[in-house]
């Protein structure tokens, strides 16, 4: 699906999780207007079916998403793109407004496993219950870590309460060269495959209809970073 993504390079974690791949240094961008223009260029030599917006932490710049949105919708008011959010859940996901309520709105929620505590009671209220929400936890492919990791979702969605919303795994990338994001996602693939077959009992949360899959950031594997 065409995407247009926009990636901020602020964070409420300190320091960066070692596997995050955002540069948070100053960007070569000076100022709105030539901001402005960049996407009037990509806009009008695309037809953009999906707005991303990552990080970084992306609901520290909400107000700026408001804006930008704003802008798509005066230069495409004739059809909206889907808008994703990806947050790490730890802030609160932003009140309705006008804006927001023009698009079909997805926040990807990305929970850091290693900072659980800091989670306790966050996704309990009914802003979050009224809002289009997929889990996404971030994995390791070596069959150990991953036996671990996957241990850790099934605590966390019990401990959180979340287990009705939908999510999916995606494998941590310790490079960015493509050929080595391949074969971590093969290598991860693999390992599912065999865990689920030796203990499937024990990891009964990924036999129900709200686990998606496996996911993988193709905008690395088309080297489009």
């Amino acid at each position: 699906m065409p995407t247009i993504f926009f990636r901020f390079n602020r964070c409420n974690i300190q320091p960066k999780c070692y596997y995050c791949d955002t540069e948070f240094s100053e960007n070569n961008i000076k100022s709105f207007e030539e901001f402005n223009k960049k996407i009037i260029t990509i806009v009008k030599n695309n037809i953009i079916r999906q707005i991303c917006f990552t990080g970084g932490e992306p609901l520290l710049f909400i107000e700026h998403i408001k804006s930008i949105l704003n802008f798509l919708h005066e230069m495409i008011n004739y059809y909206y793109p889907i808008v994703e959010i990806e947050t790490n859940g730890l802030l609160p996901l932003p009140e309705c407004s006008e804006i927001l309520n023009c698009y079909e709105v997805c926040y990807i929620i990305t929970p850091k496993l290693e900072k659980m505590n800091r989670y306790r009671n966050v996704f309990i209220n009914e802003q979050f219950e009224q809002r289009r929400i997929i889990f996404k936890f971030m994995v390791h492919s070596d069959i150990g870590q991953l036996l671990f990791d996957l241990t850790q979702i099934q605590v966390f969605r019990e401990f959180n309460m979340v287990g009705q919303y939908p999510f999916y795994l995606s494998p941590i990338n310790d490079s960015t060269d493509v050929q080595s994001i391949i074969n971590n996602y093969t290598l991860l693939l693999q390992n599912m495959n065999e865990l689920y077959r030796d203990i499937c009992n024990d990891l009964f949360f990924l036999n129900t209809n709200r686990f998606l899959g496996l996911s993988i950031q193709l905008h690395k594997v088309l080297e489009m970073k």
